[in-house]
């Protein structure tokens, strides 16, 4: 994201939400303090030498809640406050493809031209309707699509992402199993 924060300077301002560990351990377990939470937030700003601000998230997550609840969300809003597109998991291509075309319609209109599409278009991930597990079974369809088969024991911990694969596999009638972990066919 560095690198369009820096390719879009002139259009779009970029912001990093820090919020719960997704990665909790070692030197960096899971914060009691909001303190703590910041001070992990400036750690790896400054190792990262990351040029983006960093929101840091209050400890009962309600920003991180309030846009979903996933650990690498993105949203693009545009420059009247409006979500022009969001996926629950951070694609770099997706993002420079929606700025591009935030960047031509921007350039359209000054010229006063059509820009031949919606300025204004939502992105999303279908939810399934009147399904309470809609965004578990999202997430997890998503984690095992980018093939991030222990993203659920890093960013819940190890027992209640296993109840919540229980209640995935359950509620969805598939089987989550990282690859390492299934048996060869006899």
């Amino acid at each position: 994201m560095e690198a369009l924060a820096e390719e879009f300077a002139d259009s779009t301002r970029f912001y990093t939400v820090w919020a719960r560990e997704a990665h909790a351990g070692g030197d960096y377990p899971q914060p009691e303090t909001i303190e703590q939470r910041q001070q992990y937030a400036r750690d790896c700003r400054d190792e990262d030498g990351a040029q983006i601000p960093v929101i840091v998230d209050g400890m009962e997550g309600a920003l991180q809640q309030q846009l979903g609840g996933f650990p690498n969300s993105v949203y693009v809003i545009d420059n009247r406050g409006r979500v022009v597109y969001r996926a629950v998991w951070a694609d770099h291509r997706e993002v420079r493809r929606v700025l591009e075309r935030l960047r031509f319609a921007a350039e359209r209109r000054e010229q006063k031209a059509a820009t031949g599409f919606p300025v204004w278009s939502e992105e999303l991930l279908p939810q399934p309707p009147e399904d309470p597990n809609g965004p578990m079974k999202m997430a997890f369809e998503i984690w095992e699509r980018a093939k991030n088969y222990d993203e659920p024991e890093r960013f819940w911990g190890e027992e209640r992402a296993a109840s919540i694969r229980a209640a995935y596999e359950a509620a969805s009638g598939k089987q989550t199993i990282r690859p390492e972990a299934a048996t060869p066919a006899d």
